[in-house]
Parts: structure tokens; sequence; C-alpha cells
């Protein structure tokens, strides 16, 4: 294994034929590119680079490109970031000479141990962004270099900067650029960003005018200015997606003029879309989550009365929901309303309200359960608008109503899982006259698949409900 001492703080080694660059002799990184094969005829357009980062990008090749396209030996490599770090330390760490994705994060780790790069950190920070170099402050203020740094110590490095220099970035490098300047307290920063913005909704391309809807870069804009823009704007939209984010946007800063348009086109988007995949209905509770829960309801019961494909609606419902509960925290009766077909609600909500026990399964499978902490509702299942599990309890003192519930489920066609607790003290001649009901109800109401019935005692001595029947 060969090595190299940089200095009493740097070394790097060659190990499995691949140079990695040690602090205080503690591993840091593998180094991953050299930039070496500059072209002859390429020498003279490089005179009047000022880095590493530059020379990259003005021959418009990245550093991997650079690494590979010619093929050198692991030894030769090795020497050349050998030969590149020397010079860097000899120079007091001076970040033109490495490229920024190694100078950066270098120093920054050099500084807790060498005095020298301790000195230089910020100023070479300070330095290379206000070189004018867009890929470069581009990567300190993703990178929150810029944190180093207290508010005074800002406000004097932005006070005279040029901020003309960034007028060749657009889009969104622009965009990011100009919102972290501006969240650092910059006012010629914020205006820049308001301008960018403007010009990007007159010509940006889509997936521009995207991401400035989805991150919520409107918020820069007074009422009175998101007024104008939507009067200037609404026409340029032919897609439906563009427009439903740029309709939330304003509705996102309260402007409220707009939510009857927004709320129309979820319904007639919800309705007419032909949802291909999970990953399409998830997207489209992004548009969802910031309805009133009555205007969702009602927006869910037409589609469900006009959707275009009839055999899907309950497939659609089944991801849409769970995904929306957290936001709207639908109540049973709402969740029933929207989930099951109109012939098993009211079954469902009886055995639902005649269901008052302390604890609650998840498991169908397990041997034994942990004990179930309080909820104060059955576990329920649904799957395609019909019950696909559910379970009842048993206790002496509610036996019709467990008899009353185990006839009803009849009314579940689909029903797979019934899971059955026992509250009171368990006997042979209870189990034997439950098992009986189960099989008969099984029989004669016609369940076919109801392929899975566990019964649990729940033993009152136990942290576990025990599971005595399949």
């Amino acid at each position: 294994m060969q090595k190299f001492r940089v200095n009493q703080y740097i070394e790097l080694k060659l190990v499995d034929q691949k140079t990695k660059i040690y602090i205080n002799g503690v591993f840091f990184r593998q180094c991953k590119f050299l930039l070496l094969n500059i072209p002859v005829e390429k020498i003279n357009y490089l005179d009047d680079i000022k880095s590493i980062d530059e020379a990259s990008e003005r021959l418009d090749e990245s550093m991997e490109i650079f690494k590979h396209s010619i093929d050198l030996p692991f030894e030769m490599e090795f020497w050349g970031h050998c030969s590149n770090l020397q010079a860097w330390a000899e120079n007091e760490y001076d970040s033109q000479l490495l490229h920024k994705n190694l100078a950066f994060p270098l120093l920054e780790t050099l500084r807790e141990h060498d005095p020298v790069a301790k000195k230089v950190f910020k100023s070479e920070i300070a330095k290379r962004f206000l070189s004018g170099n867009l890929s470069v402050m581009l990567y300190i203020i993703k990178e929150e270099y810029l944190n180093h740094f207290n508010n005074e110590e800002l406000k004097f490095l932005l006070k005279d900067f040029n901020f003309n220099k960034l007028k060749a970035l657009k889009g969104i490098k622009s965009l990011e650029l100009f919102q972290k300047l501006t969240e650092i307290g910059n006012l010629t920063a914020r205006r820049f960003l308001k301008e960018e913005i403007l010009e990007c909704l007159k010509n940006g391309e889509d997936e521009t005018l995207i991401f400035i809807f989805k991150n919520n870069y409107l918020n820069y804009f007074t009422k009175n200015e998101l007024y104008s823009i939507y009067k200037d704007t609404i026409s340029k939209f032919k897609s439906s997606k563009l427009l439903l984010l740029f309709l939330k946007s304003l509705l996102l800063q309260n402007i409220s003029d707009i939510e009857y348009n927004y709320k129309d086109l979820i319904k007639k988007k919800l309705i007419a879309t032909e949802f291909k995949d999970r990953d399409e209905i998830f997207e489209f509770c992004f548009y969802l989550d910031i309805l009133e829960k009555h205007d969702l309801i009602d927006i869910i019961r037409q589609f469900k009365s006009f959707y275009v494909k009839k055999s899907e609606i309950f497939q659609v419902l089944d991801i849409l929901i769970p995904e929306l509960q957290f936001n709207f925290n639908f109540s049973i009766y709402e969740l029933m309303n929207i989930l099951l077909v109109e012939n098993e609600k009211t079954t469902f909500l009886d055995i639902y309200n005649s269901s008052d026990f302390p604890w609650s399964s998840l498991d169908f499978q397990a041997d034994t359960i942990r004990r179930r902490t309080w909820q104060g509702e059955l576990y329920f299942d649904i799957l395609d608008g019909h019950v696909n599990s559910i379970e009842l309890y048993y206790d002496s003192s509610n036996s019709k109503s467990f008899f009353d519930n185990l006839k009803n489920l009849k009314k579940f066609k689909k029903l797979n899982n019934l899971n059955l607790l026992i509250f009171s003290d368990y006997s042979d001649e209870m189990y034997n006259l439950i098992k009986d009901n189960l099989f008969r109800a099984k029989r004669d109401f016609g369940l076919n698949e109801l392929n899975n019935i566990v019964i649990y005692d729940v033993s009152e001595k136990s942290f576990y409900l025990n599971r005595i029947m399949v």
C-alpha cells in the first residue's frame, strides 16, 4: 500500500487501487476524479480561467468524463491526486485549486484540526461566492456554507454584490439561488427573485412552472400582486395539471376568489381521469388536501356517480381515502358512506354500534397476539367496496347481540376473515356453542369466501390474547 503525507493533517493512501484521503488519521473520502486530459487545442481557450471549476465548465465536460477519457494506471492517478492536494495545501488551501465538491468539505473538516484551515475557511467561502461563478455560488448556498456567517457578516458580504452577474442564470437554478439569498434577508435578491418568477410564469418551461407551484414560490407576492398574476396568467395554462397547480398555489395564499374554479376543475379531473396505477392516485391527493372536508365528500360523491370506470371506483377510493385520512380525519360514518357499497352500510354500522369492547386486534394470523390498547371500536377491513374482514366479541352479558351480529354477516358477501374475541370466562360448553353457530352461519348464509375464522380467549390474567380455534 502506497502512502503520501501532504502535511501533518492530510495523508493519502492507495488502497485496493483506489486513492483515499485521511484527515488526522481518520478516513475522509475516496478521490473520484482527476482533471487531466485537456486537449492541446483548448489550452489558449483556458488562459483566463481562475479555478478548476471554471476549467471543467469551460470545456463543457464533467469531471467524471475527464477521469475516464484516458486510462491512467492507478499509481499514476494516485500521484496526480497527491500533487494536487500538496499544491492546494502549500497555497494555504486556495479553493480555486481543487474542485468545489472536494475543496469545501475537505476544508470544513480540516478546520477542526489545522489552524491555517480554520483561519482561511470563511474567507475562502466569501472569495469563491463573490467570484461570480454561478455553479460555485449555487453550491455554496445549497450546501449551506453561508450558515457559517452571522447576519452582520452576511450583510457585509452582500453589500456590494453585483446581482447582475446572476442574470445569465435562468429557470430552476436561478430561483433556488435567489430564494436562498432572499431567506438570509437580502432585499435586492428578493426583487430579482420576484422578477425571475414573473418571467418564468410568462415564458417558462412546464418543468419550471411545476417547480414554482409545488414549492410555493408565489408566497413572495402580495395579495394585490397575486390577483394581477392570476388575471395575466390564467389563459397561459393549457394542461389541467398546470392549471390545478397554479390555482392551488393561489389558494394557499388565501386568494379565495378562485376557490370555485379550483373545486370545479378538481371535480372534472377526478371524474375524467382513468387512473392507471397507485402512483397516479397518490399524486392526485396533492390537489385534494387543501379542500374543506364537506367539499371533498361532495366531490367524491360525484366521482362515484359519474366516474367512467364503474368497476374501479372502490379500487381508487381504497387507495385515495387512507392517504387523505390524516388531513381530514373522517368519522366512521363518513368512511362507510365513501368506502362501502350501499347494501352493506347499515349492517356494518349496526355491528359497529353494538360492539363496545376495550381491545383491538391488528393481526389475524399470529398464534398469539399482544393484548390490544384501547380503541373503543372494532377492527375491520374493506376491499373494493365490501367488508373483507371484521371482528365480533362475545361475553355472557351480550350473547343476544353477538348472535344477532352473527346473522347479519350474511350481508357481507365477500367476507374473508372473521376474528372473534371471548371476554367471558372460557368453558368447553361456551366454545362448542359459539363454534356450532359460526359454522351454521357460514353454511346457511352463503358466506362462501369466509375462509379464516379465528377465536381468541381474552384472559384477564394474561397480557396476551390466546388463540383457541381456527
